[in-house]
């Protein structure tokens, strides 16, 4: 799938981007063309070296024939002085004032959406966002009918998109303008539990037929390189583990593995995968490790982290319109970078309130961060809660 990277494309003009992966990335196919204008600017600008005007001391040609003409030239005295060379022309740019058209998305917002059928309500409200750069909660019906159009959407499907979301109150419509909800108020209206974070992908991306697997690169963007099981992302967004696996599979992405060192004994492996689950391997010198969940790197081309905005604000309006959030679920920090968090995270567990059995047991702190994998400390936490 990397084969048809925008690097190889750039290397050899001469290939061209297959159609079915065109309609799997759209934003390729503005790439193609910043290729193309390049292709011509590059035969504009050699075309004006070849007609620049030759200096008087270089060879002539005759009749463009191998012959060279090797008689001297004969110049006057009152023209002995070297001539001025021509200024080259300056070379012409065909490169087109590209608009980097990226919208923000609040991934855990499009997967409750999703769960509700109410995508296309989604995609129209998050459009309606995009184009009201102002702020002001309004945009005409026309602007944002002419928007889906030229994003490929067809008649009745942005008639859809539209109904399903004036019937939510998403929109609400007076002579021609929509007036568009809230954050907060699009959260609740989408039966969601949390607003989230938010990031940026590409325009056509959300009208695409495979946007669940870009809202799912989204939302792993957003996660900062941190340690989250599937089965802690399926509670947060409801998607399953298998159809996590299934949209990484068509999203490009690397991932980095996690071990963490253990003081067991390779006899114990089996009895440990039985009772508390888990991988358990053992290496060439004998000694256990533990598999622990892997960090998915997004490419930016596909999504990226946006700035927080109003998702604050918005989880307060979210919480006050449900009754809920005013006794959050305590968390906590498993995984520790740095001593420091380490040591904050055994301060907040000494004074915690919870029964023993609701704690966590283990700790990891990170010993050694290389390239495609990092080695983690596991520490017992049976001492602290006596």
């Amino acid at each position: 799938m990397l084969a048809f990277s925008l690097n190889n494309y750039k290397t050899n003009l001469n290939k061209t981007i297959p159609e079915d992966l065109l309609a799997r990335y759209p934003e390729m196919r503005g790439c193609l063309a910043i290729v193309e204008h390049k292709r011509e600017e590059a035969r504009f600008n050699g075309a004006l070296r070849k007609a620049s005007p030759q200096p008087i001391t270089q060879v002539l040609h005759e009749n463009a024939a191998t012959q060279i003409i090797s008689k001297p030239i004969w110049i006057q005295p009152e023209q002995a002085s070297t001539p001025t060379p021509a200024e080259p022309l300056a070379p012409v740019s065909f490169l087109p004032d590209v608009k980097d058209e990226r919208v923000k998305v609040y991934p855990i917002l499009a997967f409750a959406a999703i769960k509700n059928n109410q995508g296309g309500a989604y995609r129209a409200w998050l459009l309606a966002r995009h184009i009201d750069e102002q702020g002001s909660g309004s945009v005409t019906r026309k602007e944002l009918t002419n928007t889906l159009k030229k994003l490929g959407v067809n008649k009745f499907q942005r008639s859809r998109w539209l109904s399903a979301a004036m019937n939510s109150g998403l929109f609400k419509e007076n002579r021609g303008t929509f007036y568009l909800a809230g954050l907060g108020k699009a959260a609740y209206i989408f039966h969601a539990d949390a607003v989230g974070m938010p990031a940026l992908v590409d325009t056509r991306s959300i009208c695409s037929t495979s946007w669940h697997a870009r809202m799912w690169s989204a939302y792993l963007c957003t996660l900062n390189d941190k340690l989250i099981s599937q089965e802690t992302k399926a509670k947060i967004t409801g998607v399953h583990s298998r159809t996590q696996r299934n949209y990484q599979s068509t999203e490009p992405g690397t991932a980095r593995g996690n071990y963490a060192r253990t003081k067991l004994q390779p006899d114990q492996i089996q009895g440990m995968m039985e009772t508390e689950g888990g991988v358990y391997l053992e290496t060439q010198k004998g000694q256990v490790i533990q598999r622990l969940p892997d960090i998915r790197n997004v490419p930016l081309m596909l999504a990226s982290p946006a700035q927080k905005g109003r998702s604050r604000k918005a989880q307060k309006v979210l919480n006050f319109l449900s009754k809920e959030g005013q006794e959050n679920e305590a968390t906590t920090r498993l995984f520790c970078e740095s001593p420091k968090q380490l040591k904050a995270t055994e301060r907040k567990l000494a004074y915690d309130d919870r029964l023993p059995y609701n704690k966590p047991r283990e700790l990891y702190s990170l010993a050694f961060r290389g390239r495609s994998n990092n080695l983690w400390d596991t520490l017992s936490l049976g001492g602290l809660y006596q």
